[in-house]
């Protein structure tokens, strides 16, 4: 009987793990079970189906390993398979490794024919989804699918030969839809890949002066935050600096007038003190200064509990002149309030923002690769997609490196789109809307995943809709999907 799709049953089993090792005779192999490093009983398969999409099979389902302990030295291959009349056709495999051997094969990737591969996390909840096309054969219309395992040890060898292959019965539920296909965008080149390094210092100075004593109360500490900013760019060979710029205010106590200098002289003074350090050039200095910290100082008032809070505020949002403003705070509560501040908030509004401008050179792949484990933040959009591309699809590198993206990108519409596609793959629709919210609409590839988020949400017209209207954009993602549709109603 020819059918339109093919729903795959659940399935579990368990699976014996035979270790080689030397017999009392020499020369002699004898086998036995290894009970500490076999998987533990359970392979799940969830959400299974076969479909026809046009001239191809699309075969998707997820293998649950949450009930699987693989010791770290092993690994275990899945190879889905049809077979029918002397015929078989293998699917890619599913490689599942210990902790050792992922490390391992991230350095070799000796297998060929592997889809993906995922390092199992033992005693932990662990899906993998699984999504293949394959040409259409006639004879695939009649042929059960099997799931076929296998394990091995850390030799390489096989140490199990007996492969447990599982077919699938014919199912009368009805069909399991198979999920959309979401759409990627590659990123945009960095032409400069510019980063800074950002921080405040709070620097005691005796009172009317703008000389830096570094042995002065809490100067130590300070100004190493400052020295330790700037060393971890030019001590880093893949950075140069590009830029310095130091923003120097004082507290609302005192004269406008004087207080203006003694901003603007401290933050030259920080300028002269770490120009006397590193020797930059000049023009890589930019000094700024703000007299009274205002701004600041309403920040942490409406942060407080004081039960002046509303008094304070409405002084600094006044349009009295600054002096009058601290006249003002001076007589509220009999100068109670202002003496507060004086000792609690003032103190940290003498300070001395810096930022650090650097440029970033460019990367290789493997470069990057390599970087993206130990400092993304070094790496440009453009760069993590690369990365992401050396994993299979779907696969958990390949999702981690597009949640690292966004994190680090978090007001890029690419940065949110792709991670979005993750978030639609992972039937995360809340994520999914966040991400889309912040990707660029007018572009055929969030039309699509825009669709594919109304038909996770049972909206199926508005789906149809904005797949159309993606198709219209040149969408090769929304047109298998409205094609799927087609073929499933």
């Amino acid at each position: 009987m020819k059918r339109k799709r093919y729903i795959v049953a659940l399935v579990s089993w368990t699976i014996a793990c035979v270790s080689l090792f030397a017999g009392p005779a020499a020369g002699k192999l004898q086998h036995t079970e290894n009970r500490n490093t076999a998987p533990d009983k359970q392979v799940k398969i969830k959400d299974p189906v076969i479909q026809k999409a046009g001239d191809e099979w699309e075969v998707a389902f997820s293998i649950d390993l949450s009930e699987v302990s693989l010791g770290a030295d092993r690994s275990m291959t899945l190879t889905p398979l049809f077979t029918a009349e002397g015929k078989k056709l293998e699917l890619p495999s599913v490689l599942v490794n210990g902790t050792r051997r992922h490390i391992l094969w991230q350095r070799t990737n000796p297998e060929e024919g592997v889809l993906q591969e995922v390092k199992r996390q033992n005693g932990a909840a662990q899906t993998v989804s699984y999504r293949v096309k394959t040409p259409y054969l006639a004879w695939l219309e009649e042929a059960p699918l099997s799931l076929e395992a296998r394990t091995c040890g850390c030799g390489g060898e096989k140490e199990s030969e007996t492969l447990l292959a599982l077919s699938v019965p014919e199912k009368k539920e009805p069909p399991v839809l198979l999920p959309p296909h979401v759409a990627y965008l590659t990123p945009e080149a960095e032409a400069v890949k510019e980063r800074s390094a950002e921080g405040s210092a709070f620097l005691d100075f005796r009172v009317g002066r703008t000389e830096i004593d570094p042995t002065y109360r809490r100067n130590p500490s300070e100004l190493e935050k400052i020295r330790k900013t700037i060393d971890e760019v030019r001590n880093d060979p893949n950075l140069r600096v590009k830029g310095i710029i130091i923003h120097g205010y004082a507290s609302p106590e005192g004269g406008y007038d004087a207080n203006a200098r003694l901003a603007e002289g401290r933050a030259q003074a920080l300028k002269g003190y770490v120009n006397n350090l590193y020797h930059f050039e000049p023009s890589l200095f930019t000094v700024r200064s703000t007299a009274e910290d205002w701004k600041g100082l309403r920040q942490k008032v409406e942060a407080s509990s004081s039960a002046y809070r509303e008094e304070i505020l409405k002084v600094i949002d006044g349009d009295a002149a600054e002096d009058a403003k601290e006249q003002a705070l001076k007589r509220i509560a009999n100068g109670e309030v202002f003496r507060g501040l004086l000792q609690e908030v003032f103190p940290a509004l003498r300070h001395s923002d810096y930022v650090v401008q650097y440029i970033v050179r460019g990367f290789e792949v493997k470069e990057a690769k390599a970087l993206v484990r130990t400092n993304p933040g070094q790496l440009s959009l453009q760069e993590l997609f690369l990365v992401a591309q050396t994993y299979p699809a779907g696969s958990e590198d390949f999702n981690e490196i597009f949640d690292i993206a966004v994190r680090l990108f978090p007001d890029d519409p690419t940065a949110n789109l792709n991670a979005a596609s993750i978030a639609l793959n992972r039937k995360d629709w809340t994520a999914a809307r966040r991400y889309l919210d912040r990707a660029d609409k007018s572009r055929p590839e969030t039309l699509n995943n825009l669709g594919a988020l109304a038909e996770g949400e049972q909206r199926p017209e508005e789906a149809i809709s904005l797949y159309r209207q993606a198709v219209a954009k040149g969408s090769r993602e929304a047109a298998e999907n409205l094609e799927r549709l087609k073929t499933t109603n």
